[in-house]
């Protein structure tokens, strides 16, 4: 394969998914920079020396805002980029190349990843100024969910038109049927439904541990990476069988 006109792509990619990359990271100033900007005003103390309690405050703003960004990050990272492609009918250009289509939206979602991971990591050095957060858990916990919601957002996108409604529905779903399994509650149907759909939860739990500074077992990792990789991999194969314009 002749790899000089996938190479050219990679500054088009970084550019047409800049937005999307940087957007958590700008929308994690607004939701974390104003709990902080709180605590001087009702304090009369300088955010650089904060008691017990106030350091429990901003950490616990840090959790909630971080949490919220890295999710809406991620499922903007690779969100309606196969589907619109078909939509707008860019793939009768994209690939007028010998570009294979599975390499170029593999490419897309390795550099929108890749940016996505370095640019919020400015988040966590930010914030430990104030109070200090894990910044190597952050980039766990970003890349775990990028990869994880990037790679089922592109294979819906492989499979329908509107994957993102698509996406909200079997994530939404997802959430509640594992939080009720979780607990032990509901017939079995609800438990195999439950069983059957990507471990969304998991994710959330795992990405909400490294942020607040927990450990995660490698040996849990497992169901989360492989249903990943298996929603990746199913991705790009229909992507490079199935019908790029219909």
């Amino acid at each position: 394969m002749n790899m000089r006109p996938l190479i050219a792509y990679i500054p088009w990619h970084a550019r047409d998914v800049g937005v999307k990359v940087f957007a958590p990271l700008l929308l994690f100033v607004v939701m974390g920079g104003l709990p902080l900007s709180v605590i001087p005003q009702q304090t009369g103390v300088s955010l650089l020396n904060l008691d017990a309690q106030m350091q429990e405050f901003a950490l616990r703003a840090w959790s909630n805002s971080a949490g919220l960004c890295v999710m809406i990050g991620s499922i903007l990272l690779m969100s309606g980029s196969v589907a619109l492609d078909r939509e707008k009918q860019h793939v009768r250009f994209l690939f007028a190349h010998q570009i294979a289509p599975a390499m170029f939206y593999l490419q897309r979602f390795a550099v929108a990843l890749a940016l996505f991971a370095v640019s919020f990591l400015l988040a966590p050095l930010a914030y430990s100024v104030v109070v200090p957060v894990p910044v190597l858990g952050t980039l766990f916990a970003v890349l775990l969910s990028g990869f994880f919601i990037g790679s089922m957002t592109m294979l819906f996108g492989a499979l329908f038109q509107r994957d993102g409604g698509v996406f909200i529905l079997v994530f939404l779903v997802g959430n509640i049927l594992q939080a009720f399994t979780a607990q032990d509650v509901g017939p079995k149907w609800m438990h195999f439904i439950a069983w059957a759909l990507p471990p969304v939860r998991q994710v959330g739990e795992f990405s909400g541990a490294w942020l607040n500074g927990r450990t995660v077992e490698p040996q849990d990792l497992v169901l989360v990476l492989g249903y990943g990789i298996g929603m990746l991999l199913s991705a790009l194969f229909l992507i490079k069988r199935a019908p790029l314009v219909r």
